[in-house]
């Protein structure tokens, strides 16, 4: 008998659902013993302006951690002496 690619693709998803919908009840009860209105949410955007400077700082950030790394090995044969 074959296996057939939506037997695993269908478990898999319904899987991930349930995992979120739990997730989304937690969230949800955290959110009521808060007093925070479930359609609230966080009501904030980024701005070309902000997006930049959040760029600008993964950017920054990435070049200081390439300086920090050891140089890699070199690929050389050890000399003779």
């Amino acid at each position: 008998m074959p296996n057939d690619i939506f037997d695993f693709s269908v478990a898999v998803f319904l899987r991930g659902h349930g995992i979120l919908a739990e997730l989304l009840r937690k969230a949800e009860a955290h959110a009521a013993e808060r007093k925070i209105a479930p359609t609230g949410g966080y009501g904030g955007s980024l701005t070309e302006r902000d997006a930049r400077q959040v760029q600008h700082r993964v950017r920054r950030r990435r070049s200081r951690s390439r300086c920090a790394r050891p140089p890699a090995p070199s690929r050389r044969w050890p000399r003779r002496r």
